[in-house]
This record gives structure tokens, C-alpha cells and sequence, in this order.
């Protein structure tokens, strides 16, 4: 602002009368104004924060959160049973929760040649020396069972104890799991479907 407008405005502000209730009224005004900027501000940052539902692992119990969209995208990679949106379903709202059973056998000596009492299926592999000198679960395919956790296949089918299906067998590590029919294997966890929840 060059001289000559300057001092033009500084006379048209002393020549307004100005009391102390209008003063009061500008100042209050002006709190206003900057206020409601402030919380437009903070509705717009919070518009970018996106619900997911928080699961950290398998057992866990998930809750509701929110976060950006880079910070989201990163936590849902690397928490399989975490998704998006709020929280489905009830109980513990976990995908990952009873989608599979472990499976507490060694799949790469199951079915090999053994001898009886030679220790070729291994020890701590869920599995012994059979009738036919091969290596079968210890709870055979065929017992009767009360669930999947009861067989070391890590499937009971309509009570009775079933080899999990290839396609079906998710690598966790030292044992892998057996995922239930509608659950899918995503990084060694089995993940149930969010609408089934």
C-alpha cells in the first residue's frame, strides 16, 4: 500500500465514532468468523480420516478406528484380518476368528514309507507308522470328531475326521492351518468373508 492511500485510511477510521459496545460487537464478530474457520478446517481434516475395523490378529477382539487413507491402506496389508469400514457383525467382529483349525501334522511325511517303531514319521509330526507302513494322523481319517481342532487333519467333516484339501491349506509356519469352506488363505491367515460375519 503506497503513502497517499495509507493516510487516506487511517483518517477515514479516526473520523468513525466508534464506542465501546460496537468495538465489543466487531470483536466478537471477528471470534466468531475466525472460530467457524477453525472448525472448517477441522471438518475437512477429519473428512479425510476413513473408518477401518482394527483387528490385530487372529484372537483378537476388533475395533472401530480411523485414520488416512496411506496410513489405512499400510495397516490393512499387514493385518490380514483387519478391513475396511466399521466394525460387521457380533461377538468379536473377527474375520479371522474359528476360519480355520491348525493342522498338527507334517505334510511332507504324510503318507511316506515307514516301519513300525523306525521313526520315520518323525516325532511331534502328528502322525505314527500304520497298518499299510505309512504315515497316518494319529487321529485317522475316519475317527469321529467334535470339530476341526480335534483332528489333527485340522478338518472334521459331519463328525468324522477328514484330510484337509490342498487347496484349502494355508502355510502359517511350523503348522499350517486348514481354512474352513468359505475362507480364503491371505498372508497365513484364514479370513473368513466380512458379510458372514
Amino acid at each position: 500500500m503506497d503513502g497517499p492511500r495509507f493516510d487516506k485510511l487511517t483518517q477515514r477510521l479516526a473520523s468513525i465514532r466508534l464506542t465501546r459496545g460496537s468495538v465489543l460487537r466487531g470483536l466478537a464478530a471477528s471470534a466468531l468468523t475466525l472460530a467457524g474457520m477453525a472448525t472448517v478446517a477441522d471438518q475437512a481434516t477429519a473428512g479425510k480420516k476413513k473408518p477401518y475395523c482394527d483387528c490385530p490378529d487372529a484372537t483378537s477382539t476388533c475395533t472401530d478406528a480411523r485414520s488416512g487413507r496411506k496410513a489405512r491402506r499400510l495397516y490393512l496389508q499387514s493385518h490380514p484380518c483387519s478391513y475396511k469400514g466399521t466394525c460387521q457383525g457380533t461377538g468379536s467382529h473377527n474375520p479371522c476368528e474359528r476360519a480355520g483349525a491348525f493342522i498338527s501334522l507334517d505334510m511332507d511325511l504324510l503318507g511316506a514309507s515307514c516301519t513300525p517303531g523306525g521313526g520315520e514319521c518323525g516325532t511331534e509330526s502328528g502322525l505314527e507308522c500304520g497298518d499299510l507302513n505309512t504315515c497316518v494322523p494319529f487321529s485317522f481319517v475316519g475317527d469321529t470328531c467334535q470339530g476341526d481342532v480335534t483332528c489333527t487333519s485340522g478338518r472334521c467333516d459331519v463328525m468324522e475326521c477328514v484330510l484337509c484339501p490342498d487347496s484349502d491349506i494355508c502355510e502359517t509356519g511350523n503348522f499350517p492351518l486348514c481354512c474352513v469352506v468359505d475362507a480364503t488363505c491371505i498372508s497365513g491367515f484364514c479370513v473368513l468373508p466380512i458379510d458372514s460375519l
